[in-house]
């Protein structure tokens, strides 16, 4: 009897410390709209709430920026991504869609990029590409998008391992204008060989401030 006591408390001291892994803890670090409603508490930035969690939209527009406390990976959430797919938790979202922070993505390649801009992404700072394509004076990306009825022409900061998408898209001429929602096309450029690669024409950015 003892030793069927023993098992069984071993049994659910182990269920309890799976549990516990599975619901990872996530710090709310930008949030555009504050506060949330998580896990039946009202959440700010710098709070910090279980991958378990109901997460309560106050409205469409809403997005935050949260750190996984676990593997140190950011992810950017918005209610938008929750209401079209029918989420309710942290853990839900992420198995789905997994929308990692773009700064913590892996190096592409260029069919890789196809599927991965091939997306809606929330500009809130910068959205960082890791790319293993050549990248440099000669070797660069670019975006177009539409303004006014005409097509805006953008070269792509390059990183020390990739390219940005920025709020520097929306500046024209040396102009600022006002960030939009707006459909963008990739391409990649080889100007030696005069060669331009499309890459995607369904990346959506929308800007959050």
């Amino acid at each position: 009897m003892r030793t069927l006591l023993l098992t069984l408390t071993v049994l659910c001291n182990m269920t309890h410390a799976i549990c516990l892994q599975a619901q990872e803890q996530f710090k709310i670090l930008f949030l555009n709209e504050s506060p949330i409603e998580i896990g039946g508490k009202y959440c700010q930035e710098n709070d910090i709430f279980n991958s378990k969690d109901k997460i309560v939209w106050k409205n469409d527009k809403q997005v935050m920026k949260v750190l996984n406390l676990t593997n140190q990976r950011q992810s950017i959430l918005a209610a938008r991504g929750f209401k079209n797919g029918k989420h309710r938790t942290i853990s839900s979202y992420l198995t789905q869609n997994k929308r990692l922070s773009t700064r913590d993505s892996e190096a592409l390649l260029l069919p890789q990029l196809k599927d991965y801009l091939s997306n809606t992404f929330y500009l809130i700072d910068s959205i960082c590409v890791k790319t293993l394509v050549p990248m440099d004076y000669n070797h660069f990306f670019y975006a177009d998008y539409h303004y006014k009825g005409e097509v805006i022409h953008k070269r792509l900061p390059i990183t020390s391992n990739g390219f940005l998408i920025d709020f520097s898209l929306y500046i024209i001429d040396g102009d600022s204008i006002p960030p939009f929602e707006t459909n963008v096309d990739i391409f990649y450029y080889d100007k030696l060989k005069e060669e331009v690669i499309p890459i995607t024409n369904k990346m959506h950015i929308v800007p959050i401030e």
